[in-house]
């Protein structure tokens, strides 16, 4: 059982954050996870928690930095002592400091911070603040949307590797519930034949409604028959009478309803023909996943994490913020064309159960806790007979070998906390970032560009060159890499693999991972393959699924084919269900890279080993995913390329004349060591890196194993 104490600076109203926090407690798996809620000022969220059997404890802390809140923080760590917690989530800066640096020092092993916004209320004390606790404090930090990732990664300077992005998710199955549109409808006021405009929203003004209700007065004038529905609480009764006031001297007073704070949503959504979102600044919109899971099309502001759920022209439209003319525009548009406004909101309902459901932001919680806590209680010392070689090589190597001119080639192929990596294929996050902060201080890394012109004028590397290379062109390159090599100012080169990305599917060996990782079986048997595996754990999975590549590695692109729908049938997994994973890039995501400075070679078209192939598939292995390349990237030379497989046996001379007849420059294969003196342009050494690369004996990154690992 794991033990988790949830806190947070408010459970007064059960909006945003309170909402968020309501939801995952009160779905966690109780057989698995221990949950008790503690919160700075109790109301009605704490009541409701209550009311499902959460234990919920009311702090009663004013201002966290005064001798009460001192008193309760060492009462707070005798609890976490006591209770033997497991893991410590807090929702808001105060909780953040106060429950944060506490469960800190009570030795706590996993400390999430949960933000829910972009930190538009933050003050620069608490950015001050937050950028020199982050990386400390916080095992990880929960963002809500890639938004608000971005943004604690560069306004709290904090490592790219400590933040996970998990969306919100709605209830769906209260919006499969049959409504009366018209009963709600009369009960507003509205006619039957009125179009209803609709925005559900604490009322207060980041949220916009100013901009709302100017866009309703120019609406009017092309739809007088539009009525105009402001769903939401505010304490704040200033703001609301500006807003009531603004009615007036618009005209439209007879037109907006007010409906107050209600619970009815999946009611009111029903009356709505367009939902809008005109927050200034938006972390991720409850609201907008709501009205998507209510089949209704929305137009939102295109801030914060918006974009993340609408996709402009299929699920809704974006427009900038505070310009009521664009979102005026946008509503005319939508209640003029009810073809259109009908294929969005199936289009919003699609993503919704796919990507933004309730059941599935609770599972990546669960998930997110039990690898952070596997992590922690799994760092055991292992044995590493050659550590102290490594360790004192690697100082001596920096002290001494200052002018060491040859280069070395890294080649990653995925970074990602990838749990079930039988072909040590993943760096993790947290390891690519240290990697890419110590290639940056203190190696010299290089562009493609200067490593070929270096290599073609026959001159010699400067000391310590690095050049960063991926190989197959997976999304998380895009998604975790590619904000870390910004960050750290690191050139690289991404080879593709072009035909998987063309498919939008899966490579053929991820094909076998997938199966192994997604089967329930306990044993399978091919005599025909004269192979036999125990499936009975991770361990025995991961090396059955090792054992199968490397046999199929020296198939043909039909025989693996073949052999992959024998695997899938034995392991009684759906070869549909396995294409659905999306590892792969998309050309748009490339292209946004190769924009940024990223550069791009060839990984041949289907990864099949070329020596094996004969001379005419050969030759349209190379030429046809060069063409791709070119085409989709709008490039115009593609002159680099890495042998698939790379090892020496899986190209050849032939191999070498082809790329040679296409215009390639470089090639590159796996083959460890330093280029140095000699090179052949068409065989240059790379060190493939995996998790344990440069590891120290609890699996940590260390610098100076790296800098032996190296430069030896």
């Amino acid at each position: 059982m794991i033990n988790i104490v949830f806190i947070t600076d408010s459970l007064v109203n059960l909006n945003g954050a309170e909402r968020n926090l309501f939801e995952i407690v009160t779905r966690l798996d109780r057989k698995r996870f221990n949950p008790v809620v503690m919160g700075f000022k109790s109301g009605l969220a704490a009541e409701k928690l209550r009311e499902n059997g959460i234990e919920v404890v009311d702090l009663q802390i004013g201002r966290i930095y005064s001798l009460p809140a001192l008193v309760k923080a060492a009462r707070f760590f005798s609890y976490l002592k006591s209770k033997k917690i497991d893991l410590v989530v807090t929702y808001h800066e105060g909780s953040d400091f106060w429950a944060g640096a506490t469960a800190w020092l009570a030795g706590i092993p996993v400390r999430i911070s949960s933000r829910r916004d972009m930190g538009y209320k933050l003050k620069k004390s608490h950015i001050l603040m937050y950028r020199m606790v982050n990386n400390k404090l916080f095992t990880r930090i929960i963002a809500v949307s890639n938004a608000v990732r971005n943004v604690i990664f560069e306004r709290e300077h904090t490592l790219w590797s400590k933040i996970v992005t998990i969306p919100n998710g709605t209830d769906i199955a209260r919006f499969n519930q049959p409504v009366d549109p018209a009963s709600a409808r009369e009960k507003l006021g509205i006619l039957s034949n009125s179009p209803v405009v609709g925005i559900i929203s604490g009322l207060r003004p980041i949220k916009g409604l100013e901009n709302f209700i100017k866009s309703a007065a120019r609406v009017k004038q092309e739809n007088p028959d539009a009525r105009f529905l402001i769903v939401g609480w505010s304490g704040d009764k200033k703001y609301r009478e500006k807003l009531f006031k603004l009615t007036d001297e618009l005209g439209i007073r007879e037109k907006v309803i007010f409906a107050g704070q209600r619970d009815d949503i999946p009611q009111l959504l029903a009356v709505m023909d367009i939902f809008v979102n005109s927050s200034y600044n938006e972390g991720f919109s409850n609201a907008i996943i709501e009205a998507m899971a209510a089949s209704k099309p929305v137009i939102a502001t295109n801030g914060g994490g918006n974009p993340e759920a609408v996709i402009p022209g299929e699920t809704g439209i974006l427009v900038p913020p505070e310009d009521d003319a664009a979102l005026a525009e946008a509503v005319i548009k939508l209640l003029e064309d009810p073809q259109i406004r009908e294929k969005m909101a199936v289009a919003g309902r699609e993503k919704v159960e796919s990507e933004f459901s309730v059941e599935l932001m609770v599972e990546r919680e669960e998930k997110l806790f039990e690898r952070l806590l596997e992590e922690r209680r799994g760092r055991h010392l292992r044995i590493y007979p050659f550590w102290a070689i490594k360790t004192f090589g690697g100082m001596v190597r920096e002290i001494f070998v200052g002018s060491d001119r040859g280069l070395r080639v890294l080649a990653y192929h995925r970074v990602a906390n990838e749990s079930f990596d039988p072909l040590c294929m993943s760096v993790s996050e947290e390891k690519f970032e240290k990697q890419m902060r110590l290639i940056r201080g203190w190696f010299k890394p290089l562009t493609l560009k200067e490593t070929i012109r270096i290599i073609e004028a026959g001159e010699e590397f400067p000391p310590r060159s690095v050049l960063v290379t991926f190989d197959d062109g997976y999304a998380d390159v895009y998604t975790n890499a590619w904000p870390i090599l910004q960050k750290y100012g690191v050139p690289a080169v991404v080879f593709l693999s072009t035909q998987a990305i063309e498919d939008k599917g899966l490579l053929w060996y991820d094909k076998v991972v997938e199966s192994f990782r997604m089967t329930r079986k306990k044993h399978i048997e091919f005599p025909e393959f004269k192979m036999k595996f125990s499936l009975k754990n991770i361990s025995r999975k991961k090396n059955a699924a090792r054992s199968c590549v490397f046999f199929a590695k020296k198939l043909s692109e039909a025989k693996q084919k073949e052999f992959f729908g024998r695997l899938a049938a034995g392991l009684e997994v759906s070869e549909e269900k396995i294409s659905r994973r999306k590892l792969m890039l998309d050309w748009e995501q490339a292209r946004r890279m190769s924009q940024s400075g990223i550069e791009f070679g060839d990984h041949g078209l289907s990864h099949s080993i070329l020596s094996g192939l004969r001379q005419p598939e050969l030759e349209q292995e190379i030429r046809e995913s060069k063409l791709i390349i070119r085409e989709r990237l709008r490039e115009a030379d593609v002159s680099s390329f890495a042998y698939p497989n790379g090892l020496r046996g899986d190209y050849n001379d032939a191999v070498k004349d082809v790329l040679r007849r296409n215009g390639y420059k470089v090639a590159f294969s796996l083959s460890r060591g330093i280029n140095n003196g000699g090179i052949d342009p068409l065989e240059i050494k790379r060190y493939c890196l995996s998790e344990g690369f440069g590891s120290d004996p609890l699996g940590g990154f260390s610098r100076n194993a790296f800098i032996f690992d190296l430069l030896r």
